[in-house]
């Protein structure tokens, strides 16, 4: 990562916290003293500064230029030794990780593979910063880093229940703090308000700690703090994507995939029969595998279990949802202030935040801020001996019981989602306002299903074209209905 850092050129040697005002009074302001008293004017002045800079282009993701405007700069923190990352790659790497530990871990692990840095290399590269794979295959991570990281991804993508404030049918009438306490049977947080609320109380926890040991230079300890605080500001930014605050994910997902069971085997069988029946030649047949010493169809089976295992038809439709919600926006109040939310990739637009998304990002953005003032003020709270840690977190949640990011979470005027409850599938694919909703899912991911099949045999690549993608991407109602019919009446053992 080293040419990276090179850009920026190196950091101070001693680099103070950056500290920022989110409260007011005497006792603030001795402490803004004696900290300007103990690590200088710079730090007070970029305390101030902090509130009000803008970063006006990214070239990265949505998430990533919320965090780093947030933050107020693109300023590397370290995740483990040799590697940092900047606060808005923190929030854009909680759609890759199923924690921040689990992140950091792989960072402390040197090397290329799978289980290793490898695997953080690969997806702050590609996913994140957006560049060609192919640059650093082989400097910064192998093909096995890539494959491992891969199927991950796929995984949590069928599991991102925690990326949805309002998960379960009903929780748009229920109370934030209720659904930010929420845990299931394990203990683990139920949606996103619940998941950012986990991972911004672990931050300040942590930030509390490097605060008690402040030695007039910024710690590894505020590092992590800093950089857990924007991993859980990617489940609180998510709030505010019109795709995510009106689905209820879990209750779609749950619900669909008890009418529709093992779907995931039944397009895998499905498109494997399809493969075995295509036009082989008979020497081609008995001889040339798509996976040496195996059978085209048990070959094809394997290749494409990797890929869509886990997609059940309850994330089918749970993605339709998510889809039209966002192409429609959702009028929303965020602080008691009227603001109409756009979908995902709806706030960029070749780098530029579009005049449609510019509320959706202003509100977000902000949201983050008070985060991260929460994160300083602990560090605040414990470098200046003024409060104890449990002191200091009851008199942020006050009497409403929620955290300053937790109450600038949106709060929709009307929930006019996509109706989703049918009694079957015969009534869903008859309904023509799902019909509309499912060809335009068809056309924007209709393609996704040949990714990852790169190294098929070139037949089993046009199979999968001509039977699965083109009927789906065809904007034809007819078609995309024939095709989910077809996997849903398949039979599977």
């Amino acid at each position: 990562m080293a040419d990276r850092h090179a850009r920026a050129g190196p950091a101070p040697p001693v680099r103070p916290p950056p500290v920022r005002a989110t409260r007011r009074g005497a006792s603030y302001d001795a402490d803004v003293l004696h900290l300007q008293r103990t690590i200088g004017n710079r730090a007070v002045r970029r305390l101030l500064e902090t509130r009000t800079r803008m970063l006006a282009r990214f070239a990265e993701g949505e998430h990533k230029l919320i965090g780093d405007t947030a933050w107020g700069s693109a300023e590397q923190f370290e995740l483990a030794p040799g590697v940092k990352i900047s606060f808005g790659d923190a929030v854009a790497l909680g759609d890759y990780f199923e924690s921040f530990d689990r992140m950091r871990d792989l960072a402390g692990r040197p090397g290329k593979g799978a289980g290793t840095r490898g695997e953080l290399l690969y997806v702050l590269w590609v996913d994140i910063w957006d560049k060609p794979a192919k640059a650093k295959l082989g400097e910064w991570y192998d093909k096995s880093a890539v494959f491992h990281r891969e199927q991950l991804t796929s995984y949590f993508d069928s599991r991102n229940i925690g990326h949805f404030p309002n998960p379960v049918e009903g929780d748009l009438k229920r109370p934030r703090r209720e659904l930010d306490v929420r845990r299931d049977k394990e203990g683990d947080p139920v949606g996103g308000g619940a998941t950012y609320r986990k991972w911004h109380e672990e931050a300040m926890r942590k930030a509390y700690e490097a605060g008690l040991h402040y030695a007039g230079v910024r710690t590894e300890k505020f590092d992590e703090a800093v950089l857990t605080d924007g991993f859980a500001c990617h489940f609180l930014t998510d709030a505010f994507s019109a795709s995510h605050v009106t689905t209820p994910r879990l209750s779609i997902k749950e619900y669909w995939n008890k009418k529709v069971p093992s779907f995931d085997r039944k397009i895998v069988g499905w498109l494997a029969d399809k493969i075995d029946h295509g036009k082989w030649k008979w020497y081609e047949r008995g001889g040339a595998y798509l996976v040496e010493g195996s059978s085209i169809h048990a070959a094809a089976l394997n290749k494409l279990a990797h890929k869509l295992t886990g997609f059940g038809f309850g994330d089918l439709v749970s993605l339709v949802v998510h889809d039209v919600n966002g192409s429609r926006g959702v009028k929303a109040t965020v602080g008691g202030k009227p603001v109409t939310l756009v979908g995902d990739s709806g706030i960029l637009q070749k780098g530029r935040v579009t005049p449609k998304g510019q509320a959706t990002f202003d509100a977000a953005t902000e949201a983050a801020r008070a985060s991260i003032g929460e994160v300083q003020d602990a560090y605040i709270a414990a470098a200046t001996s003024r409060t104890d840690y449990a002191t200091f977190r009851a008199g942020l949640t006050k009497a409403d019981g929620l955290y300053a990011g937790e109450r600038l979470m949106p709060v929709p005027v009307s929930d006019d989602a996509l109706a989703w409850r049918y009694a079957g599938v015969d009534s869903f694919l008859a309904d023509a306002r799902m019909n509309e909703a499912l060809v335009e899912w068809g056309r924007v991911r209709g393609h996704s299903f040949a990714a990852g099949l790169e190294d098929f045999n070139p037949k089993a690549q046009e199979v999968v074209k001509r039977v699965l993608i083109a009927p789906l991407t065809s904007g034809d109602e007819d078609q995309v209905r024939q095709v989910l019919r077809e996997i849903v009446d398949t039979k599977v053992p």
